[in-house]
């Protein structure tokens, strides 16, 4: 009697072990057109800041919107909300569109334009991401602890809630689309491209995720954790090896202990000069 033997290949053994990256997304799937809920029943919503042009903007008028950006910032202390700040830096080539106000700020214009016309420049795109979550500190998170184990025994009281929890983050998102009005806010949503709808907030999440590939995503039905990623991630002791569908990139992470007592602008920016080793 001759027995035969199978050997599954190495890389499928690899494959079976590894945790599927679906598990480490909190990103469940799409409340409504702009909303996102996730895993932990938290709501989440983000925003796109264009900015102004600060390199131009009379000194009070920087001040005025500093006040008002604290004020806002001051307003919004709440232990059911947390605000995360991205900036996505990239390359572009050629100079911003712009319709001038007289014929010498035209012409001074178009000079510029065409002595950087084949300049390579940053584009800083930044983003606030607002998430409604549970306060889980002191008697507030005893009492939302109380919350949940209601809400496992009656459907119409976590339909309220989350309803409340709605509320709150639309009346929140107003807010701040109203403080960064000047600053040309906008709430990322569903878009339809050639009868196919595609996400915007999870073309953000993906370009996260993916650490930093840029792609648009299909508005998926099913658990959002299975599309998103697309990039494997190769982590060692002090770097990361990205490989994305077309290219391989490296990345690292720089943690700061602690902040200086005061700030200034382009505080940060003496990081993005260091030359890591």
């Amino acid at each position: 009697m001759i027995k035969i033997f199978t050997t599954k290949p190495a890389k499928e053994k690899i494959i079976k072990n590894e945790a599927s990256a679906s598990h480490f997304i909190p990103y469940k799937c799409h409340w409504n057109s702009n909303t996102i809920i996730t895993h932990k029943e938290e709501l989440l919503r983000v925003i796109k800041i264009k900015g102004f042009a600060f390199e131009t903007a009379d000194d009070i008028d920087i001040d005025l919107k500093k006040n008002a950006r604290n004020n806002l910032l001051k307003g919004m202390a709440s232990g059911n909300f947390s605000l995360y700040f991205h900036t996505f830096r990239r390359k572009e080539k050629g100079f911003p569109d712009g319709v001038m106000a007289d014929s010498f700020s035209e012409r001074v214009n178009k000079e510029w334009a065409n002595k950087h016309s084949d300049t390579r420049s940053f584009v800083n795109e930044h983003y606030i991401t607002i998430i409604r979550g549970q306060n889980t500190s002191g008697v507030a998170g005893i009492a939302n602890i109380a919350k949940k184990f209601q809400h496992k025994a009656d459907k119409s009281s976590w339909e309220n809630h989350m309803k409340e929890s709605f509320d709150e983050l639309d009346e929140m998102t107003e807010r701040v689309l109203n403080g960064f009005g000047n600053y040309g806010a906008e709430l990322l949503d569903i878009e339809e491209h050639n009868g196919i709808l595609t996400s915007n907030l999870l073309s953000f999440l993906s370009k996260i995720i993916n650490c930093g590939y840029s792609a648009q995503v299909i508005a998926p039905m099913a658990n959002i954790g299975n599309h998103l990623p697309i990039s494997r991630l190769y982590f060692g002791n002090k770097s990361i090896e990205v490989h994305h569908p077309n290219s391989i990139k490296y990345a690292g992470m720089v943690a700061i202990k602690e902040y200086r007592p005061s700030t200034h602008a382009e505080f940060l920016m003496v990081l993005c000069r260091c030359h890591l080793n």
